[in-house]
């Protein structure tokens, strides 16, 4: 008996201040991240300051074998100076998101382009299209996201949504 003691007793030291050190650690880490506005984006999955590169030559007929996808220090994927130049900001789920399409095929490169040939003043198209965003997605970024973008004051929302809600059977929020 004596023996079990010997073992259990260091044993159960050892695993309770563990414990304790990994509860002491997270509480310092959660206490940090607290003071990062833009820890509540992470939530609703808004990619920051990240470049990925997709092998497409699997998905479709193209005459490039893969698409950069780039998102900036405020999560939209544009090439814009700075977030006060935004005309339009198109926000949706992944058929907004386009993650897999080149930037300059996106529909938002596009509209951009169009509306700098027919206006010498015209700023720019963002796109805050997020992969899986449904509308309670959308209405998190309104309130969580889009109010940590300074400067930003679009002149046209453009909505392309419904598709993630279909069969749309929670009657509560996912967040």
């Amino acid at each position: 008996m004596t023996s079990i003691k010997r073992l259990f007793i260091p044993t159960l030291v050892v695993i309770l201040s563990s414990f304790i050190g990994i509860a002491a650690i997270e509480l310092v880490l959660r206490t940090l991240n607290l003071n990062d506005p833009w820890e509540r984006s992470k939530e609703a999955n808004i990619l920051r300051n990240v470049q990925f590169s997709y092998d497409i030559s699997q998905l479709y007929v193209s005459d490039i074998p893969s698409v950069d996808y780039v998102r900036n220090e405020y999560g939209l994927r544009d090439t814009c100076v700075s977030p006060a130049e935004i005309e339009i900001l198109t926000i949706g789920g992944s058929t907004t998101d386009q993650r897999y399409v080149s930037f300059k095929s996106t529909y938002q490169k596009i509209i951009e382009e169009r509306m700098k040939k027919s206006s010498d003043v015209f700023g720019c198209v963002s796109n805050a299209g997020v992969d899986g965003h449904s509308t309670w997605g959308h209405l998190y970024s309104f309130e969580n996201w889009f109010p940590l973008i300074p400067e930003l004051n679009p002149e046209i929302i453009l909505l392309y949504v419904g598709v993630n809600d279909a069969n749309f059977l929670r009657d509560s929020s996912p967040i």
